[in-house]
C-alpha cells in the first residue's frame, strides 16, 4: 500500500496446515482477518490526516465545523486601530489582544473603495470579474449578480446558521438582493453605503463638510432630500431588520451598541440551534460622519487635545467603539462555549477615508501611501488580523506578510467549511495553509 512518501508492505501468509484441527484453522483465519482489517483503519485514518494536512485544515475542524466571524470595519485605516504598531493613542485593548495572540496579515488587499471589496468577499470574485466596480445609488435598480452564489448561502448549504449585521451596500431594490435574500437567516441592518451613527437616518455620512464634527447627531442638510422626503421628519432612515423595516428600533442606541446587542443576540440564536455561527459583521464606525457617542471619549481626555485636534479625538472614539462592539461579541461566544471553536477575520474594507477634497482627521493609514479611492496601498491594503484556536501555536502572535485577496475569504471559508463552490469562474483561493504555514505556496503577485 502506498501512502505519500512512505510505502508499507502488507504480506498474508495462507496457511496450508491440513493436519490442524478445522476449528483451529478457522480461528487462526479469523484473526488474521481482524488483524488485517485493524491495519486498513489505521492506514485509512493516517490517509485522512495527510489529506487534512495538505488541505490546511486540523483534523478536528473536519468533523466540528469551526464558528466562523468576519468583521468588515467600514474605512478603516492601516494605522486606525492599535494592533499595527503605530498607534498608540488610540484606546483598543481587545483588539489589540485579538491580533496579539492571532496572525497580522501585513499583505491583505482590498478594492479601493467600499461597495466592490463587499462584492468580492461575498462572491469569491474580483471586482469587474462578474461583479462590479463601482457603488450602486440608493434610487438605482440594481443589485449583485444574481446567479452567484454568494457566501451565505454556500455556509447555509453546509449547515451554518448565517446572520449579518451592519453595512450592506450590494443593491436591495428587490427582495432577493438583500441579505435576507442572499442567504441570511437574520439581518439587521442598512441597505445603503452610509447613514448617520446615532440615528440611522441615511445621507449624512457624506453630507458634512469639514470641520462640522460633533459628538452629537446631525440634522441632515435642509438640502437633502433622498427619495424626495426629508429625514428624519417624514422618513429616510435606513434600518432593516430580516424582511422589512426594523420600526422602533433606530435611534434607541448608537450604532456600537445597536450592532453589540444584536451580535450577542445572534449568538444566542445560533447556538440553540446547534448549528455552526457564521456571522458577517459589517461595521461603520469609522466611516462618516464624525461622531460617536460620550461613552467612547472618556479614553482621551480634552486637555490633550486643541481646536485644530479635537475631530482625531472624536474620530479616535469611533474607534474605541469598534473594540467595544468586537468585546461584546467575543463575550458572548465565550459565554455560550463558543470562542474557542472560532476562527475570527477582522479587516478593512479600503483604506482610511479621505471625503469633499480634505483628509478626514483621525483617519490614519501611516506609513502608507494614498487613501480610499486610490490604488495606492494606502487606498487597497488593509490591517487585517486572524484569530482562532485552530492556528498551530508556532503562528500564533506573528505576522505574516503572504499575499491576499479579499475575494480569497470565500474558498477559505468554504473548506472550513467542508462546503462545495459551484463557481467555475472563481478568483478566489483558499488561504487556510498559507496563514497556518502549512504551505509556502500561496496567491502571486498578479494573479
Amino acid at each position: 500500500v502506498h501512502q505519500g512518501e512512505n510505502s508499507i508492505l502488507i504480506v498474508v501468509m495462507v496457511l496450508q496446515t491440513p493436519t490442524w484441527p478445522v476449528c483451529t484453522r478457522g480461528l487462526i483465519r479469523r484473526y488474521i482477518t481482524w488483524g488485517f482489517r485493524i491495519l486498513l483503519s489505521v492506514l485509512i485514518f493516517c490517509e485522512s490526516e495527510t489529506t487534512a494536512a495538505g488541505s490546511g485544515i486540523a483534523e478536528n475542524t473536519r468533523t466540528q465545523k469551526p464558528h466562523i466571524i468576519f468583521c468588515l470595519v467600514d474605512d478603516l485605516g492601516w494605522n486606525g486601530l492599535s494592533f499595527n504598531g503605530h498607534n498608540d493613542e488610540v484606546h483598543t485593548p481587545i483588539t489589540q489582544k485579538i491580533a496579539a495572540e492571532g496572525v497580522i496579515l501585513t499583505g491583505h488587499y482590498t478594492y479601493k473603495f467600499c461597495s466592490p471589496t463587499r462584492a468580492s468577499l461575498m462572491s469569491g470574485r474580483i471586482a469587474g470579474h462578474g461583479i462590479w466596480d463601482m457603488n450602486p445609488g440608493m434610487t438605482k435598480e440594481i443589485g449583485l449578480n444574481i446567479s452567484l452564489q454568494l457566501m451565505p448561502a454556500m455556509l447555509s448549504a453546509a449547515g451554518y446558521y448565517t446572520a449579518h449585521i451592519g453595512k450592506w451596500h450590494l443593491g436591495f431594490y428587490r427582495s432577493a438582493y438583500t441579505p435576507y435574500g442572499r442567504g441570511f437567516h437574520s439581518s439587521l441592518g442598512f441597505l445603503g453605503g452610509g447613514e448617520d451613527h446615532l440615528t440611522q437616518c441615511h445621507g449624512c455620512e457624506n453630507s458634512i463638510p469639514p470641520p462640522d464634527y460633533a459628538t452629537k447627531p446631525f440634522p441632515c442638510p435642509a438640502h437633502y432630500s433622498p427619495c424626495g422626503i426629508t429625514c428624519p421628519t417624514q422618513g429616510g432612515v435606513d434600518l432593516y431588520r430580516d424582511t422589512g423595516p426594523a420600526l422602533g428600533e433606530n435611534g434607541t442606541f448608537a450604532n456600537p451598541f445597536l450592532y453589540a446587542r444584536e451580535a450577542q443576540r445572534v449568538v444566542t440564536a445560533a447556538h440553540s440551534t446547534g448549528k455552526p455561527l457564521f456571522l458577517y459583521l459589517a461595521l461603520h464606525n469609522v466611516h462618516q460622519p464624525v461622531e460617536t457617542p460620550e461613552d467612547f471619549l472618556v479614553y482621551y481626555p480634552p486637555s490633550a487635545y486643541n481646536a485644530s485636534t479635537e475631530p482625531r479625538r472624536v474620530y479616535n472614539g469611533m474607534h474605541s467603539g469598534v473594540d467595544y462592539t468586537v468585546g461584546a461579541l467575543v463575550d458572548a461566544l465565550q459565554d455560550n462555549d463558543m470562542w474557542n471553536a472560532t476562527v475570527f477575520v477582522l479587516t478593512g474594507d479600503n483604506g482610511g477615508t479621505y471625503e469633499h477634497g480634505f483628509p478626514v482627521p483621525g483617519s490614519s493609514n501611516f506609513p502608507l501611501r494614498g487613501h480610499k479611492y486610490s490604488y495606492f496601498e494606502g487606498g487597497v491594503r488593509t490591517a487585517t488580523v486572524v484569530w482562532s484556536q485552530l492556528l498551530p501555536p508556532a503562528v500564533r502572535g506573528t505576522t505574516n506578510p503572504a499575499l491576499v485577496s479579499v475575494a480569497d475569504w470565500y474558498a477559505t471559508f468554504a473548506a472550513l467549511a467542508h462546503a462545495s463552490v459551484d463557481d467555475a469562474g472563481s478568483d478566489s483561493v483558499n488561504q487556510w495553509p498559507i496563514i497556518t504555514q502549512q504551505s509556502a505556496r500561496g496567491r502571486a503577485a498578479g494573479g
